[in-house]
């Protein structure tokens, strides 16, 4: 049932950004839904979160889908993404731009993320001086 909704969300999501003939964009491949099924990640490979029912990920193609609709269901073309690293980072804020460095950039930033330091209420705490789940 969840997964049917998930579809019926995707589908809905297409439509809505033009990615559909129902308004003009291009037809993707009757693969596509399965193919996103089976490729896209639990969580974000740019920041790490994790996907929900009202914003789930999102897998985005390298190379466009637009201008290269070949590589469409080529596994080593697309990245899953959350909906603001999607926007931010590869495509710098304008769907009109695209950044085809976005693999190595999305790894850069997420090792800068589980690398950062947390505070516990007393100190900055990095991360080889975390107490591990035996010590605590």
């Amino acid at each position: 049932m969840i997964e049917r909704l998930r579809i019926i969300f995707w589908f809905v999501e297409d439509v809505l950004r033009g990615k559909t003939t129902l308004l003009g964009g291009k037809l993707r491949s009757s693969g596509w839904y399965q193919f996103r099924k089976e490729h896209i990640k639990k969580e974000c490979e740019s920041c790490g979160e994790k996907g929900k029912l009202l914003k789930p990920l999102q897998l985005h193609h390298i190379r466009s889908f637009a201008t290269c609709p070949a590589d469409e269901l080529n596994p080593l073309n697309v990245i899953t993404l959350c909906w603001d690293c999607h926007f931010r980072w590869a495509h710098f804020r304008n769907y009109k731009s695209l950044n085809e460095n976005i693999r190595a950039d999305a790894a850069i930033l997420l090792a800068k993320i589980n690398n950062s330091p947390t505070w516990n209420g007393k100190e900055w705490v990095y991360p080889n001086n975390r107490p591990t789940k035996k010590e605590t």
